[in-house]
């Protein structure tokens, strides 16, 4: 289903699940996550400076996990914009980004950690501002 009404890209949060659930304007009639051990990173653990920006900035994980970290940049329209994976995550990692060719507006950074075995996994959405 589509609803008209609805923003291009919307964040839901299911508290008691602890999923996040990324959806492009169309209405979910079920909820189904494939990562059913994920809880949210805190707000020590991820860092994204300056914001807002210019175009460039670093996006700084600090947490005590490892694993594989997937970054996702989208713009407004829901539009991925931009991917970084890692295969080894060892803290800290620092991921610099460069939006100067993108217009100005406000984007979206999600930040996945796919543990080791044995562990849950983190996510997050971050806002930043490009000026």
């Amino acid at each position: 289903d589509w609803s008209v009404g609805e923003m291009a890209l919307t964040t839901t949060m299911d508290p008691q699940k602890h999923q996040l659930v990324i959806t492009n304007g169309f209405l979910q009639w079920e909820r189904v996550s494939r990562h059913q051990d994920m809880s949210f990173f805190g707000e020590d653990e991820i860092t994204i400076l300056p914001n807002p920006t210019n175009g460039r900035f670093d996006v700084k994980i600090e947490t005590r996990q490892q694993g594989r970290i997937a970054i996702d940049v989208f713009n407004v329209n829901g539009k991925r914009i931009v991917t970084r994976r890692t295969a080894n995550f060892a803290p800290p990692l620092v991921e610099k980004f460069d939006l100067t060719g993108q217009p100005a507006g406000t984007y979206l950074i999600q930040v996945t950690l796919t543990p080791l075995p044995g562990s849950s996994g983190k996510t997050g959405l971050f806002r930043i501002v490009k000026i």
